[in-house]
């Protein structure tokens, strides 16, 4: 990050205690300043024209200084009616560009490891058949027996 005009980044740590302190209504973190939006007051979350998801203030402020989306550098008019309009959270599900790409390495992760227990399951399986094949040949063995010392 060389200047604030970059959103900042989350870390994990951050995420998690957002997401362990707020209600399934409250999922939208700005992306300006890391606060978290709300459906009401100075921090209610807005749309753009271009469709990027901001806090009120935080987008009003940005369009007064540069009069362009931070996330697309679209050009935006700058009157403020024309620009935003109002969300509401309870629509909203977000997942941060940072966040996708964690979960695409948990999710290749993941792969790895199924495959490596898929292995030791199919070893397993191999082991047990053959300790099945091992115990009927036992089982015959002891039989015969039982029936050669019924015979005498």
């Amino acid at each position: 990050m060389t200047t604030n005009k970059v959103s900042p980044i989350i870390t994990k740590d951050t995420l998690k205690t957002i997401f362990d302190n707020i209600s399934e209504n409250e999922l939208f973190v700005c992306s300006l300043c890391a606060c978290m939006c709300t459906n009401q007051n100075k921090h209610q979350l807005v749309s753009t024209k271009c469709g990027h998801l901001f806090g009120k203030n935080c987008i009003r402020k940005r369009l007064k200084e540069t009069g362009q989306c931070p996330l697309c550098l679209k050009q935006l008019e700058t009157r403020r009616d024309k620009q935003l309009r109002t969300m509401c959270l309870s629509s909203v599900v977000t997942i941060f560009p940072f966040e996708i790409s964690q979960m695409r390495d948990e999710r290749k992760q993941l792969r790895i490891r199924l495959n490596e227990i898929n292995k030791r399951l199919e070893r397993a399986k191999l082991k047990l058949n053959s300790n099945k094949k091992r115990l009927q040949i036992i089982n015959k063995k002891i039989l015969k027996k039982c029936k050669h010392m019924k015979n005498i």
